[in-house]
């Protein structure tokens, strides 16, 4: 295949997904990870495309556009590595852990060590299979299934969550506003995590500095709400005077 046949590929794809990773157009088209960089580039500069960290988008898509559940998990995969084995090490022995369903949190459980007697509480049923493999215990909510993503949400989602008290829970979120709210782009995701929080002694954000200063539909809570925050990158110089309360891990 040469260039301009695979640039058009790499444009079709992206018309169809919306945004795609570089590592998804690899194996996709069958190119090393370096070839397809450098056809993104060519094509960000023709203006078909905006380049992101780790993939693209075409150049006109619609800026609140949610990337499939597949397509975050290949996004952002150091920094939400880097994200998971910080929050992990706010885990004591024999705590109850709520761990929501976003693909940022799931990474806590790999550095979950069985041995200390935790308790994972999930809406996502990814999350269940990996909490069995690794011989965690843990308890996942009822919930309407959803067809997007592995989460379950709805009334019996929050009603469980609601009987259960827990020491400290973890969530993302899809925006962080420049003056400290947290926002998601949908009312089943917020309403579980409200929910969850009502319950939990603790409560840690973790979000990757990419997030910071936009964003979304629903507003969730403030960082006044949060004891912690995890990112990838010291964002705390942009919340430090107003939010004293809140304890910052990068």
């Amino acid at each position: 295949m040469f260039k301009e046949e695979r640039c058009s590929e790499i444009l079709r794809l992206l018309r169809e997904n919306g945004f795609l990773t570089v590592d998804y157009l690899s194996e996709k088209l069958h190119y090393s990870p370096a070839t397809i960089r450098r056809d993104l580039v060519y094509l960000a500069r023709k203006g078909s495309i905006e380049k992101s960290y780790g993939g693209a988008a075409i150049a006109d898509i619609d800026k609140r556009h949610v990337l499939p559940y597949a397509m975050r998990k290949q996004s952002f995969t150091q920094e939400k590595k880097k994200i998971a084995s910080l929050a992990a090490t706010l885990i004591d022995e024999n705590q109850v852990v709520f761990i929501d369903g976003s693909t940022t949190a799931a990474g806590i459980i790999d550095y979950i060590d069985p041995r200390r007697n935790i308790t994972v509480v999930t809406i996502n049923l990814e999350n269940c299979i990996k909490l069995r493999e690794r011989g965690i215990r843990g308890f996942c909510t009822g919930g309407e299934i959803s067809s997007s993503t592995p989460s379950l949400s709805g009334r019996l989602t929050c009603d469980m969550l609601s009987r259960i008290n827990m020491d400290i829970m973890f969530f993302a979120s899809k925006s962080l506003s420049a003056d400290g709210v947290i926002s998601e782009y949908s009312e089943s995701v917020m309403s579980a995590v409200t929910a969850a929080m009502e319950n939990s002694s603790k409560k840690v954000y973790l979000t990757d500095s990419s997030k910071v200063g936009t964003s979304s539909m629903f507003n969730l809570c403030t960082l006044s709400d949060i004891d912690t925050v995890v990112s990838d990158k010291d964002i705390s110089k942009k919340f430090r005077q107003k939010f004293k309360n809140v304890t910052f891990l990068f």
